[in-house]
């Protein structure tokens, strides 16, 4: 579970990226130690482009978001 707690050690230990468990697309604006996922499996190279440019971000859809 990430939480500000996790994320304040992070910094503290020396870390300058973060991942979270939560799915979506980061925007530029985004904390670096809170970066959300998204799956690339067997996408397609159309599919992986869409991807890359923040299509297709309904995981975020009823997560809660802890940057928020």
């Amino acid at each position: 579970a990430v939480d500000r707690r996790v994320r304040d050690a992070a910094l503290e230990a020396g870390y300058l990226i973060g991942c979270t468990t939560r799915f979506g697309i980061n925007d530029p604006s985004r904390d670096s130690m809170l970066q959300l996922r998204t799956e690339i499996a067997s996408d397609s190279h159309r599919d992986f482009r869409r991807k890359v440019a923040g299509a297709w971000d309904w995981y975020a859809l009823g997560q809660p978001d802890v940057a928020e």
